[in-house]
């Protein structure tokens, strides 16, 4: 007399019920056709459960995969930074290594100079 709502665990209950009480009265045709109905109700919740779950695990892997890219972009930003840090820096000690070297030949250029001049 019902009609059929779309709710698997009622009508999984509903069935199992009547395939329970079929069975109790020894009514084998009733059991197997309620029997056969819960089991088909059983496996179709199950699926939706699943599909369910799938759908909830997709939603947290790309929630996953954008927090990911977020973190890869924040890595080669910093990335680049030291790595324009330390050129500047290396180049910096560079000149710096190149003006002393030139400072220290000019000074020993003048120091041997002194030499001749004082023997």
């Amino acid at each position: 007399m019902s009609k059929k709502i779309g709710d698997l665990v009622l009508s999984e209950g509903i069935y199992k019920s009547f395939s329970d009480n079929y069975l109790a009265l020894q009514d084998w045709n009733n059991y197997e056709v309620y029997n056969k109905l819960y089991i088909e109700t059983k496996f179709a919740r199950e699926q939706s459960e699943l599909a369910s779950l799938n759908k909830s695990i997709d939603v947290l892997n790309q929630e996953n995969n954008k927090k990911i890219e977020e973190q890869k972009s924040r890595l080669r930003i910093i990335c680049t930074q030291i790595i324009v840090i330390s050129s500047i820096l290396f180049i910096w000690f560079l000149l710096k290594f190149i003006k002393h070297k030139k400072c220290n030949k000019l000074l020993l250029e003048k120091l041997n100079q002194i030499n001749k001049i004082t023997t």
